[in-house]
């Protein structure tokens, strides 16, 4: 967790992604089916708080390079929906005066 938290604040998506990319094929390998949705859900929240640090830090530019590494991926999740929202306010002046 410390390892997730450390990319998280340093606006590491590469990394971030990466490590989450090691835990899928050593970790999470053997999961049922159950346990697969926490862990696509853990995901999925570990994404979003990584966007919020990034929103109160004022880093647009992480802001787009997230959504640049991850939009065709996550657009069609329909729980990103709303969260493409923060991508276009940041892109225009709404983020930039956090």
């Amino acid at each position: 967790m410390e390892q997730i938290h450390s990319y998280i604040n340093s606006f590491d998506i590469a990394g971030l992604r990466d490590y989450w990319s090691m835990l899928e094929q050593f970790v999470f390998v053997h999961t049922d089916k159950v346990q697969s949705a926490a862990v696509r859900k853990l995901w999925t929240s570990i994404l979003r708080i990584y966007l919020v640090n990034t929103v109160q830090a004022g880093r647009t530019d992480k802001i787009t390079e997230f959504f640049d590494k991850l939009a065709s991926t996550l657009n069609t999740q329909p729980e990103w929906k709303d969260w493409f929202g923060l991508y276009h306010s940041c892109s225009s002046s709404v983020c930039a005066s956090n």
